[in-house]
């Protein structure tokens, strides 16, 4: 199997590139609609701290389509029986998802004049990791992507373990916080609560690891 065959192939890279696109037909679409300057930055209070041009936002679009194109390829040739393959592409379909979703609210976001742009982009990102956390159980053992702690990457029945705990924690806070985040109307509010559950899906499935690791010293596995 080559990389051109399982990774690049025509149909599957239309798909992505398509997705990728989708901020600039938007904003040539609808340039009258859409304000010149956009919010790019927030401060802990959720106001606003600085403005760019809205025509960027398709700009960094391309730029994460060109580098999630090219940057897979240098792991696959490095490791390429245990490349993720369909891992990577889902991966990819659902970061340019989420990039379209943050570009339009951005975009209309700021042309109503909405106060709550943030919730959605913070539920947006955690619907995005419960994606992510939903194909961790079907992960393989691999040197590039998943819960790459060293007790898993030494045992088989570790990872398995891990990234099957994972994938269902990952997939229950991602679509709970993403519900508490449009609950709260305040950005402090909305902010801590992203990152307690972003904390929780990193941290838990190490801890689960480890905890795994010791159990298994004890029993002289």
């Amino acid at each position: 199997m080559t990389i051109r065959n399982a990774y690049i192939s025509a149909g599957r890279e239309l798909v992505v590139a398509t997705l990728a696109l989708i901020p600039a037909f938007v904003w040539l679409f609808y340039q009258n609609e859409i304000p010149r300057q956009v919010p790019m930055q927030f401060n802990l209070q959720g106001d606003v701290t600085r403005l760019g041009p809205s025509w960027q936002l398709p700009l960094i679009g391309m730029g994460f389509y060109l580098v999630l194109l090219l940057l897979p390829q240098f792991r696959y040739a490095q490791q390429p029986e245990t490349f993720p393959f369909q891992l990577i592409y889902r991966f990819r379909v659902a970061l340019h998802l989420l990039f379209a979703f943050v570009t339009l609210d951005l975009y209309f976001g700021a042309a109503s004049g909405r106060e709550d742009v943030f919730a959605y982009i913070f539920a947006g990102v955690l619907l995005f990791m419960a994606f992510i956390g939903y194909h961790l159980r079907s992960l393989e053992p691999n040197g590039a992507f998943g819960i790459r702690t060293p007790w898993a990457m030494q045992n088989s029945v570790n990872w398995l373990a891990t990234h099957t705990m994972a994938s269902f924690l990952w997939v229950g806070l991602g679509v709970a916080g993403a519900g508490l985040v449009i609950y709260h109307r305040t950005f402090q509010d909305a902010f801590f609560t992203l990152l307690t559950f972003l904390g929780g899906m990193l941290l838990l499935p190490v801890g689960y690891s480890y905890v795994l690791h010791r159990r298994e010293q004890a029993q002289g596995v």
